[in-house]
């Protein structure tokens, strides 16, 4: 598929553009029959939105039409007249995708009296935003806009048609041509079917919608759900696109689900074999305690960081009004972390269901501690999270119902109780741990494919289960109806109280609002875990063994605690305000930098330790400049995200900050002067990196060898010194502050806090800081053309042997991959900073939009170092590795037939 990879990616960028268009920036409200509406995105400019929307659209359907005519050219028409015109044709598509909407841009009405216009149009009035948007009508000529899109719709789907069927028509009905095989033909048969099914998705969430929206205009109907529905259509295209793609075409469907493939190949050994052996054929990863194991530990790094942040959220972002229930909620927050994490960290059980036996993957039994300790240990946490969850609906119940002296007296004897068989009515089936001897070759009579995908050591607790299932079902359920009966008796206590007016109403909503929010945060884990828990049920009733269901089971089950956390996150208003703060009613500038630093540095402390520890020997030529990188890159987002947080009132050098820096009260100019050396060092830190490249395998000039050191060296000092005389031009702020707010006269709707102007003349400033950045760059690239001009030379030359140059030259792209992505990422926020200044353009969405995508340039450099090389990638995802490996490899068996 080398010859459509491009042009399927070329798809999926188009895609991905159409999606965050409707998702994210844009975000229509349209009140169809008449062609108006509401932008309700992070970007308030409606104008600019409409016309990416239709452009994207109009990208999308024209990717396809060149998928289909790079099938038809490659297969059929390469000795047709088609061959002298097709790059014609294809580029003239392209060129029309940016401009066959452009005559409605140009004629959109003044926005004025719009809002009278459109009332006095519409039969009924919507709903209006609560946010003060404008309305924007994008014709007042219904005929000009409906003949455009007629043309850039009907143009790429007469394309796309037409050469669909000039590929179905030559494969199936017309001669084939000598040089295409059965199989060939075959091959291009499926991928065009794929093809067809993926663009199916494209033209039923465009076409339909779009007709729709013809037909609701020319009849003049006005049903808001009707316009919701078509902008949510063609909003979800890319998605559905994407999923269709991944199912449709073979190998990426293979490698998104080849731990579910029970054909897989036999393992990465060569055997030779005189006896009878198991056939691991016919059996899934899924099934292997290796899958249990990695499953786990991944899921470990991901708990670890949410369970820390959401114990901060809940310990010092809960509000007075929450006070008598604070310790409850951190309680069960406390109880299901540490169950996750002793389950998928230091347990990873690995359970032979439906009988009580297996073994475990996790830290405790690299430690040495005994099965059973590790089975009662786990046990008593369980029952200490319900018991968690009981002791948060006694305490609404308590204070919002109970009345009674009786159970002010009863009820810490009765959780008392409770406590006490959490933890001791495991500890008595100790006496039913059979003889391991006798009881483990009886659990593998039983369980006869076992031996097929694990041969480790086994445990039995018990042979026969009935004592313990139902000492456990009795326990569980007593706990349960005490749930359930607090839970009913406090809802009946609050809406007899509404009745009565014993409390005032504001009062009684609130407190009701918030105990149905934690039956909502009690209930969604519990219902995520039913399935699981009944299938285990069914397994031991019927005597079912599937490990694959087992394995899977247990990992749904262990995530109880993850989604307890977002249940706690999201459900209750101040820890959501907390993490997500854009959604608050004030616009505030936030200071929960803590969300944004917490898995950032997780990330950058996992990837510096990948590059110390797990880089192989043929990368230490290039280990410290690789670190080098790393580090400034995450410095730099720390600072960004934790240190300073900045608030940059573009195209002015103006702005605040809400970091750390300015909580210890230190100067912002200080703060910007330490952001700017640390983006000059990461600059730098490429530079060296590609320096050293050149240098090992491009460089033979003694030149050169003799001044590197002092060019880098000069280099690095005016990285570090070079912003410092610009302190002398920061004006005074008591004349400075006034000047940029009367420039910015909207600034005061949104944000009251302070300005610090740095200068009131960006020229000297901006010209100096792009002449520095050319250089830089401009050198950098010298670097990477003349190390790979070296090695081309040495590939022909064949002065190092071709394993060696092969390996330079993967490394170098790779080099240059991993610094392209970050670089790719950010030359959009980038060029939107410099339209701003050059053209004094003012958007403080965009501002804030743009440098938060400029922040994670640190995060994007070390994914990118994580995933494009391969001995960082193959530590992190093992399962990976031994995938490719098993493919490769050769079994020769020589298995003799058994007698019976």
């Amino acid at each position: 598929m080398k010859t459509v990879k491009w042009l399927l990616f070329n798809l999926h960028c188009w895609c991905v553009l159409l999606d965050i268009t409707f998702g994210l920036i844009g975000i229509p409200y349209i009140l169809f029959p008449v062609p108006v509406g509401y932008q309700l995105g992070i970007l308030d400019a409606p104008r600019l939105t409409f016309y990416l929307a239709v452009t994207f659209l109009t990208g999308v359907s024209t990717s396809i039409f060149v998928i289909f005519e790079n099938r038809y050219f490659l297969l059929f028409g390469q000795n047709t007249r088609w061959r002298f015109v097709r790059k014609y044709i294809l580029i003239g598509s392209y060129c029309l995708v940016p401009l066959y909407f452009v005559p409605p841009q140009l004629s959109i009405p003044d926005q004025e009296n719009v809002e009278n216009l459109v009332w006095q149009s519409l039969s009924c009035m919507p709903e209006i935003p609560k946010d003060h948007r404008d309305l924007f009508l994008v014709a007042d000529n219904i005929v000009l806009l409906a003949v455009v899109i007629a043309i850039a719709s009907g143009v790429p789907c007469i394309e796309c048609v037409t050469f669909f069927f000039l590929n179905a028509y030559h494969l199936v009905l017309a001669r084939k041509p000598n040089k295409l095989t059965n199989k060939t033909v075959r091959m291009q048969y499926k991928l065009l079917l794929a093809l067809f099914v993926q663009s199916s998705v494209t033209f039923i969430f465009f076409l339909i919608p779009v007709i729709s929206a013809i037909v609701l205009v020319l009849t003049g109907y006005q049903n808001q759900v009707n316009n919701n529905i078509i902008v949510l259509a063609v909003a979800i295209h890319g998605i559905a696109s994407t999923l269709i793609m991944v199912v449709a075409h073979t190998p990426y469907r293979e490698f998104m689900f080849w731990p579910f493939n029970r054909n897989r190949k036999r393992p990465a050994t060569i055997v030779v074999s005189i006896h009878p052996s198991f056939r691991l054929d016919g059996h899934s990863f899924l099934e292997t305690i290796e899958f249990v194991s990695i499953v786990f530990h991944c899921l470990t790094v991901i708990e670890v960081p949410v369970h820390l942040y959401t114990a901060w959220v809940i310990l010092f972002k809960t509000p007075e009004s929450m006070n008598s229930v604070k310790w409850h909620m951190f309680n069960v927050h406390f109880w299901s972390a540490f169950l996750d994490i002793s389950v998928s960290f230091l347990t990873a059980p690995y359970l032979l269901f439906p009988h009580i036996a297996g073994y475990g993957a996790g830290f405790l039994m690299y430690l040495g501690v005994d099965p059973f300790v590790q089975t009662t240990f786990v046990v008593i946490l369980i029952g200490c999270t319900v018991i968690s969850i009981a002791v948060l609906f006694e305490n609404r119940y308590t204070i919002l119902a109970s009345s009674t002296r009786f159970w002010y007296r009863v009820r810490k004897s009765i959780i008392g109780v409770f406590y006490i068989v959490a933890w001791t009515y495991f500890v008595p089936f100790q006496y039913l741990i059979p003889d391991q001897v006798v009881a483990v070759p009886i659990i593998f009579e039983k369980l006869p494919s076992l031996h097929c995908f694990y041969t480790g050591p086994v445990f039995v607790i018990a042979l026969d289960v009935t004592i313990i299932v139902w000492a456990t079902a009795t326990k569980m359920f007593f706990e349960f109806l005490f749930i359930l009966a607090l839970g009913v008796l406090t809802y009946i206590s609050i809406t007899s109280q509404n009745k009565s007016v014993s409390l005032s109403r504001k009062t009684l909503a609130l407190q009701k609002r918030f105990f149905m929010s934690i039956i909502i945060q009690t209930a969604i884990p519990t219902t995520i875990i039913a399935i699981p828990l009944l299938c285990c049920a069914i397994s031991l009733l019927q005597g079912h063994y599937s490990q694959a269901m087992n394995n899977v089971c247990f990992l749904i089950i262990s995530n109880h605690g993850l989604v307890t956390t977002f249940a706690i996150l999201l459900i209750h208003k101040p820890y959501r305000d907390a993490i997500f703060p854009c959604l608050r009613r004030e616009r505030k500038i936030t200071t929960d930098i803590i969300s944004t630093v917490l898995p950032t540095v997780t990330v950058h402390f996992y990837v510096g330790y990948l590059i110390i520890f797990m880089s192989p020997k043929s990368m230490s030529s290039v280990k410290c400049y690789m670190f080098n990188v790393h580090f400034w890159s995450a410095l730099l987002d720390l600072s960004f995200s934790f240190l300073t947080s900045p608030y940059i009132l573009f195209p002015y050098v103006a702005g605040y900050g809400s970091g750390f820096l300015m909580w210890l009260g230190v100067s912002p100019l200080v703060q910007v002067s330490i952001v700017i050396i640390e983006i000059g060092m990461t600059v730098m830190s490429i530079l060296v990196l590609f320096e050293n490249r050149f240098t090992i395998l491009g460089s033979s000039s003694k030149v050169w060898n003799r001044f590197r050191k002092i060019f880098i060296v000069v280099l690095y000092v005016f990285a570090l010194f070079y912003i410092i005389p610009f302190s002398l031009l920061v004006p005074d702020q008591e004349m400075a502050v006034p000047m940029i707010l009367e420039k910015l006269p909207s600034l005061r709707c949104f944000y009251t806090g302070p300005v610090i102007v740095f200068t009131l003349d960006a020229t000297l400033i901006g010209w100096t800081t792009a002449i520095k950045l050319t250089i830089e760059f401009l050198f950098i690239l010298i670097m990477c053309i003349m190390t790979y001009l070296n090695i081309k030379n040495q590939n022909k030359q064949i002065t190092l042997s071709r394993k060696t140059l092969s390996l330079q030259k993967k490394f170098f792209i790779s080099l240059i991959t991993q610094t392209a992505i970050p670089v790719a990422v950010i030359i959009l926020p980038l060029a939107c900073c410099a339209y701003s200044v050059v053209s004094d353009y003012y958007s403080q969405a965009m501002n804030n939009v743009c440098f938060l995508i400029i922040s994670n340039h640190g995060l994007v450099t070390t994914f990118a170092i994580l995933f494009i090389h391969k001995p960082y990638r193959e530590a992190t995802f093992p399962c990976l590795e031994t995938k490719w490996r098993n493919k490769t490899d050769v079994v020769i068996s020589i298995v003799l037939p058994t007698i019976d």
